[in-house]
């Protein structure tokens, strides 16, 4: 994860992470306060898994005449989600998610209706706008999630480094071998004189087309030695 660019800490900042409370109070708000119409899979789904991957929908389908359910219909689709505000991080050095509860409608598109089954489709989604907005204020609030505690983006920016590190050692020792290898059969052990930077112990090098093994013996920062060892 990377920690480039976060806000910096707020003073007395300590958030709280409350995701799992929310996406609670969201479902059972859903399931007790939605309109009626609501698809009875979608009720079963919501009540037994909640917002799944932090979305979840709800259709709402009634028919417009009561006393015909195969005739016409009216509905409407409540989408809700949680989604990422942005990043921050906390005075304690821990790095938080700030995320916030959306809720959008959707319906078909009818073609024209007689204008009764138009006014009864528009009041269902009226009604599943209003309770879209109440749900939406009612959670207006950000909601916190930790993402990464100090201590792992401290063990995280260390194994960056020393993978850098390992990086930077293994071009090196490659440049070493590959300027001073001319001619060098398997066993032959070759002196490069002068200060050289390479850590003090041995260090497998493979390099060349077609790959060749090479042990470089660093026994001081002055004394270097180059073993083709395959």
């Amino acid at each position: 994860m990377s920690n480039d660019n976060l806000p910096a800490p707020e003073a007395n900042a300590q958030p709280v992470d409350d995701v799992d409370q929310v996406l609670k109070e969201v479902v059972d708000l859903i399931l007790q306060e939605a309109p009626a119409g609501m698809r009875p899979g979608d009720r079963d789904v919501i009540a037994a898994r909640g917002l799944v991957h932090r979305h979840t929908s709800a259709e709402f389908r009634l028919p417009v005449d009561p006393s015909d359910p195969d005739g016409e219909s009216m509905q409407a689709t409540l989408y809700v989600s949680l989604e990422r505000d942005g990043r921050f991080l906390a005075t304690t050095g821990d790095i938080w998610g700030s995320h916030r509860i959306v809720a959008k409608v959707s319906w078909p598109s009818w073609g024209s209706a007689p204008v009764a089954v138009a006014a009864k489709r528009v009041a269902l989604m009226q009604e599943v706008c209003t309770f879209a907005q109440r749900l939406q204020d009612r959670f207006s609030a950000p909601v916190h999630e930790l993402l990464q505690t100090r201590q792992a983006r401290e063990e995280e920016i260390a194994k960056r480094e020393r993978a850098h590190a390992d990086q930077k050692l293994k071009l090196e020792l490659e440049a070493l071998v590959l300027a001073n290898n001319q001619r060098m059969r398997v066993g032959v052990h070759r002196t490069v004189a002068g200060k050289h930077g390479i850590p003090v112990g041995e260090h497998t090098v493979l390099c060349g087309v077609p790959t060749k093994t090479y042990t470089v013996i660093a026994s001081s920062e002055h004394a270097l030695c180059i073993v083709r060892t395959a």
